[in-house]
């Protein structure tokens, strides 16, 4: 089977069709709130929150796994005590209704000593994993050759989104999906040993915590996209921008401001 990517309308998450049913969903940030506090802005503790929007999605569609796609945590170096009670608490409700699969980004230190009790979650390491014939990394890494070598690719890191301005300046952001081809002659100079190249499409996807911000991708900033996949391999120019609700908006390069 050829897997088959189909984002939640309206929703940062994706089901992804193959041999199994997967959840997808990138860049949580739990414990986000912290770092916020330090700035004047006191939110409450939104575990809850964000493990109750992903049960809701699990109900719905009924999947067989479920994948972080990098980003779980927040906080840097340090790992905060929020942290420390949430992401077991968000882990085990998880994994009582689906196997997890995380893939760590760069926000994700010491992931694995807070879930040592824990069944059911697989932690694989930076350079990302194949799972179910689509590639999986965050984006902060080169990711591996057996991910590139896949028919589909997703990340996330970016935390992609569109910026709306008005006659009057005013300036609105929303979140986007991003579908992006590479440069295979970029490519190929960083990985002169890759064999199946099936030129997939690359999906990054919208940050799953609105509280995170985004870099516009239409905007001067766009051109400074974070990890060397988006900043050196990813044609981005010619990749296409969708909401969330499904609408596509254009072509980057269409787009810009």
């Amino acid at each position: 089977m050829t897997p088959e990517i189909n984002p939640i309308m309206g929703e940062p998450a994706a089901i992804v069709e193959n041999l199994k049913r997967t959840l997808v969903i990138a860049d949580i940030h739990l414990g986000i709130e912290v770092e916020l506090s330090q700035f004047g802005l006191h939110i409450p503790d939104q575990t809850d929150k964000l493990l109750n929007r992903i049960l809701d999605y699990i109900l719905k569609y009924k999947p067989d796994k479920t994948i972080i796609l990098g980003d779980l945590k927040h906080n840097i170096p340090m790992t905060t005590r929020m942290e420390e009670r949430g992401l077991p608490e968000l882990l085990s409700g998880i994994s009582k209704h689906t196997t997890v699969d995380i893939i760590p980004g760069n926000h994700d230190g010491k992931l694995k000593d807070l879930l040592l009790d824990l069944e059911n979650i697989t932690v694989h390491g930076a350079a990302g994993a194949v799972i179910d014939g689509v590639g999986y990394f965050h984006g902060h890494a080169w990711p591996s050759e057996d991910v590139l070598e896949a028919k589909h690719l997703m990340m996330g890191h970016n935390h992609p989104v569109v910026q709306f301005k008005d006659a009057f300046g005013y300036t609105l952001h929303k979140r986007v999906w991003i579908r992006a081809k590479s440069d295979f002659n970029a490519l190929k100079d960083h990985y002169p040993k890759l064999k199946a190249w099936n030129d997939p499409y690359c999906t990054i996807m919208p940050a799953f915590n609105e509280l995170c911000g985004g870099i516009a991708f239409n905007t001067k900033h766009g051109e400074e996209l974070l990890g060397p996949m988006s900043s050196q391999i990813l044609m981005i120019e010619m990749a296409e921008a969708y909401l969330l609700d499904g609408t596509l908006i254009g072509k980057i390069r269409e787009i810009k401001g």
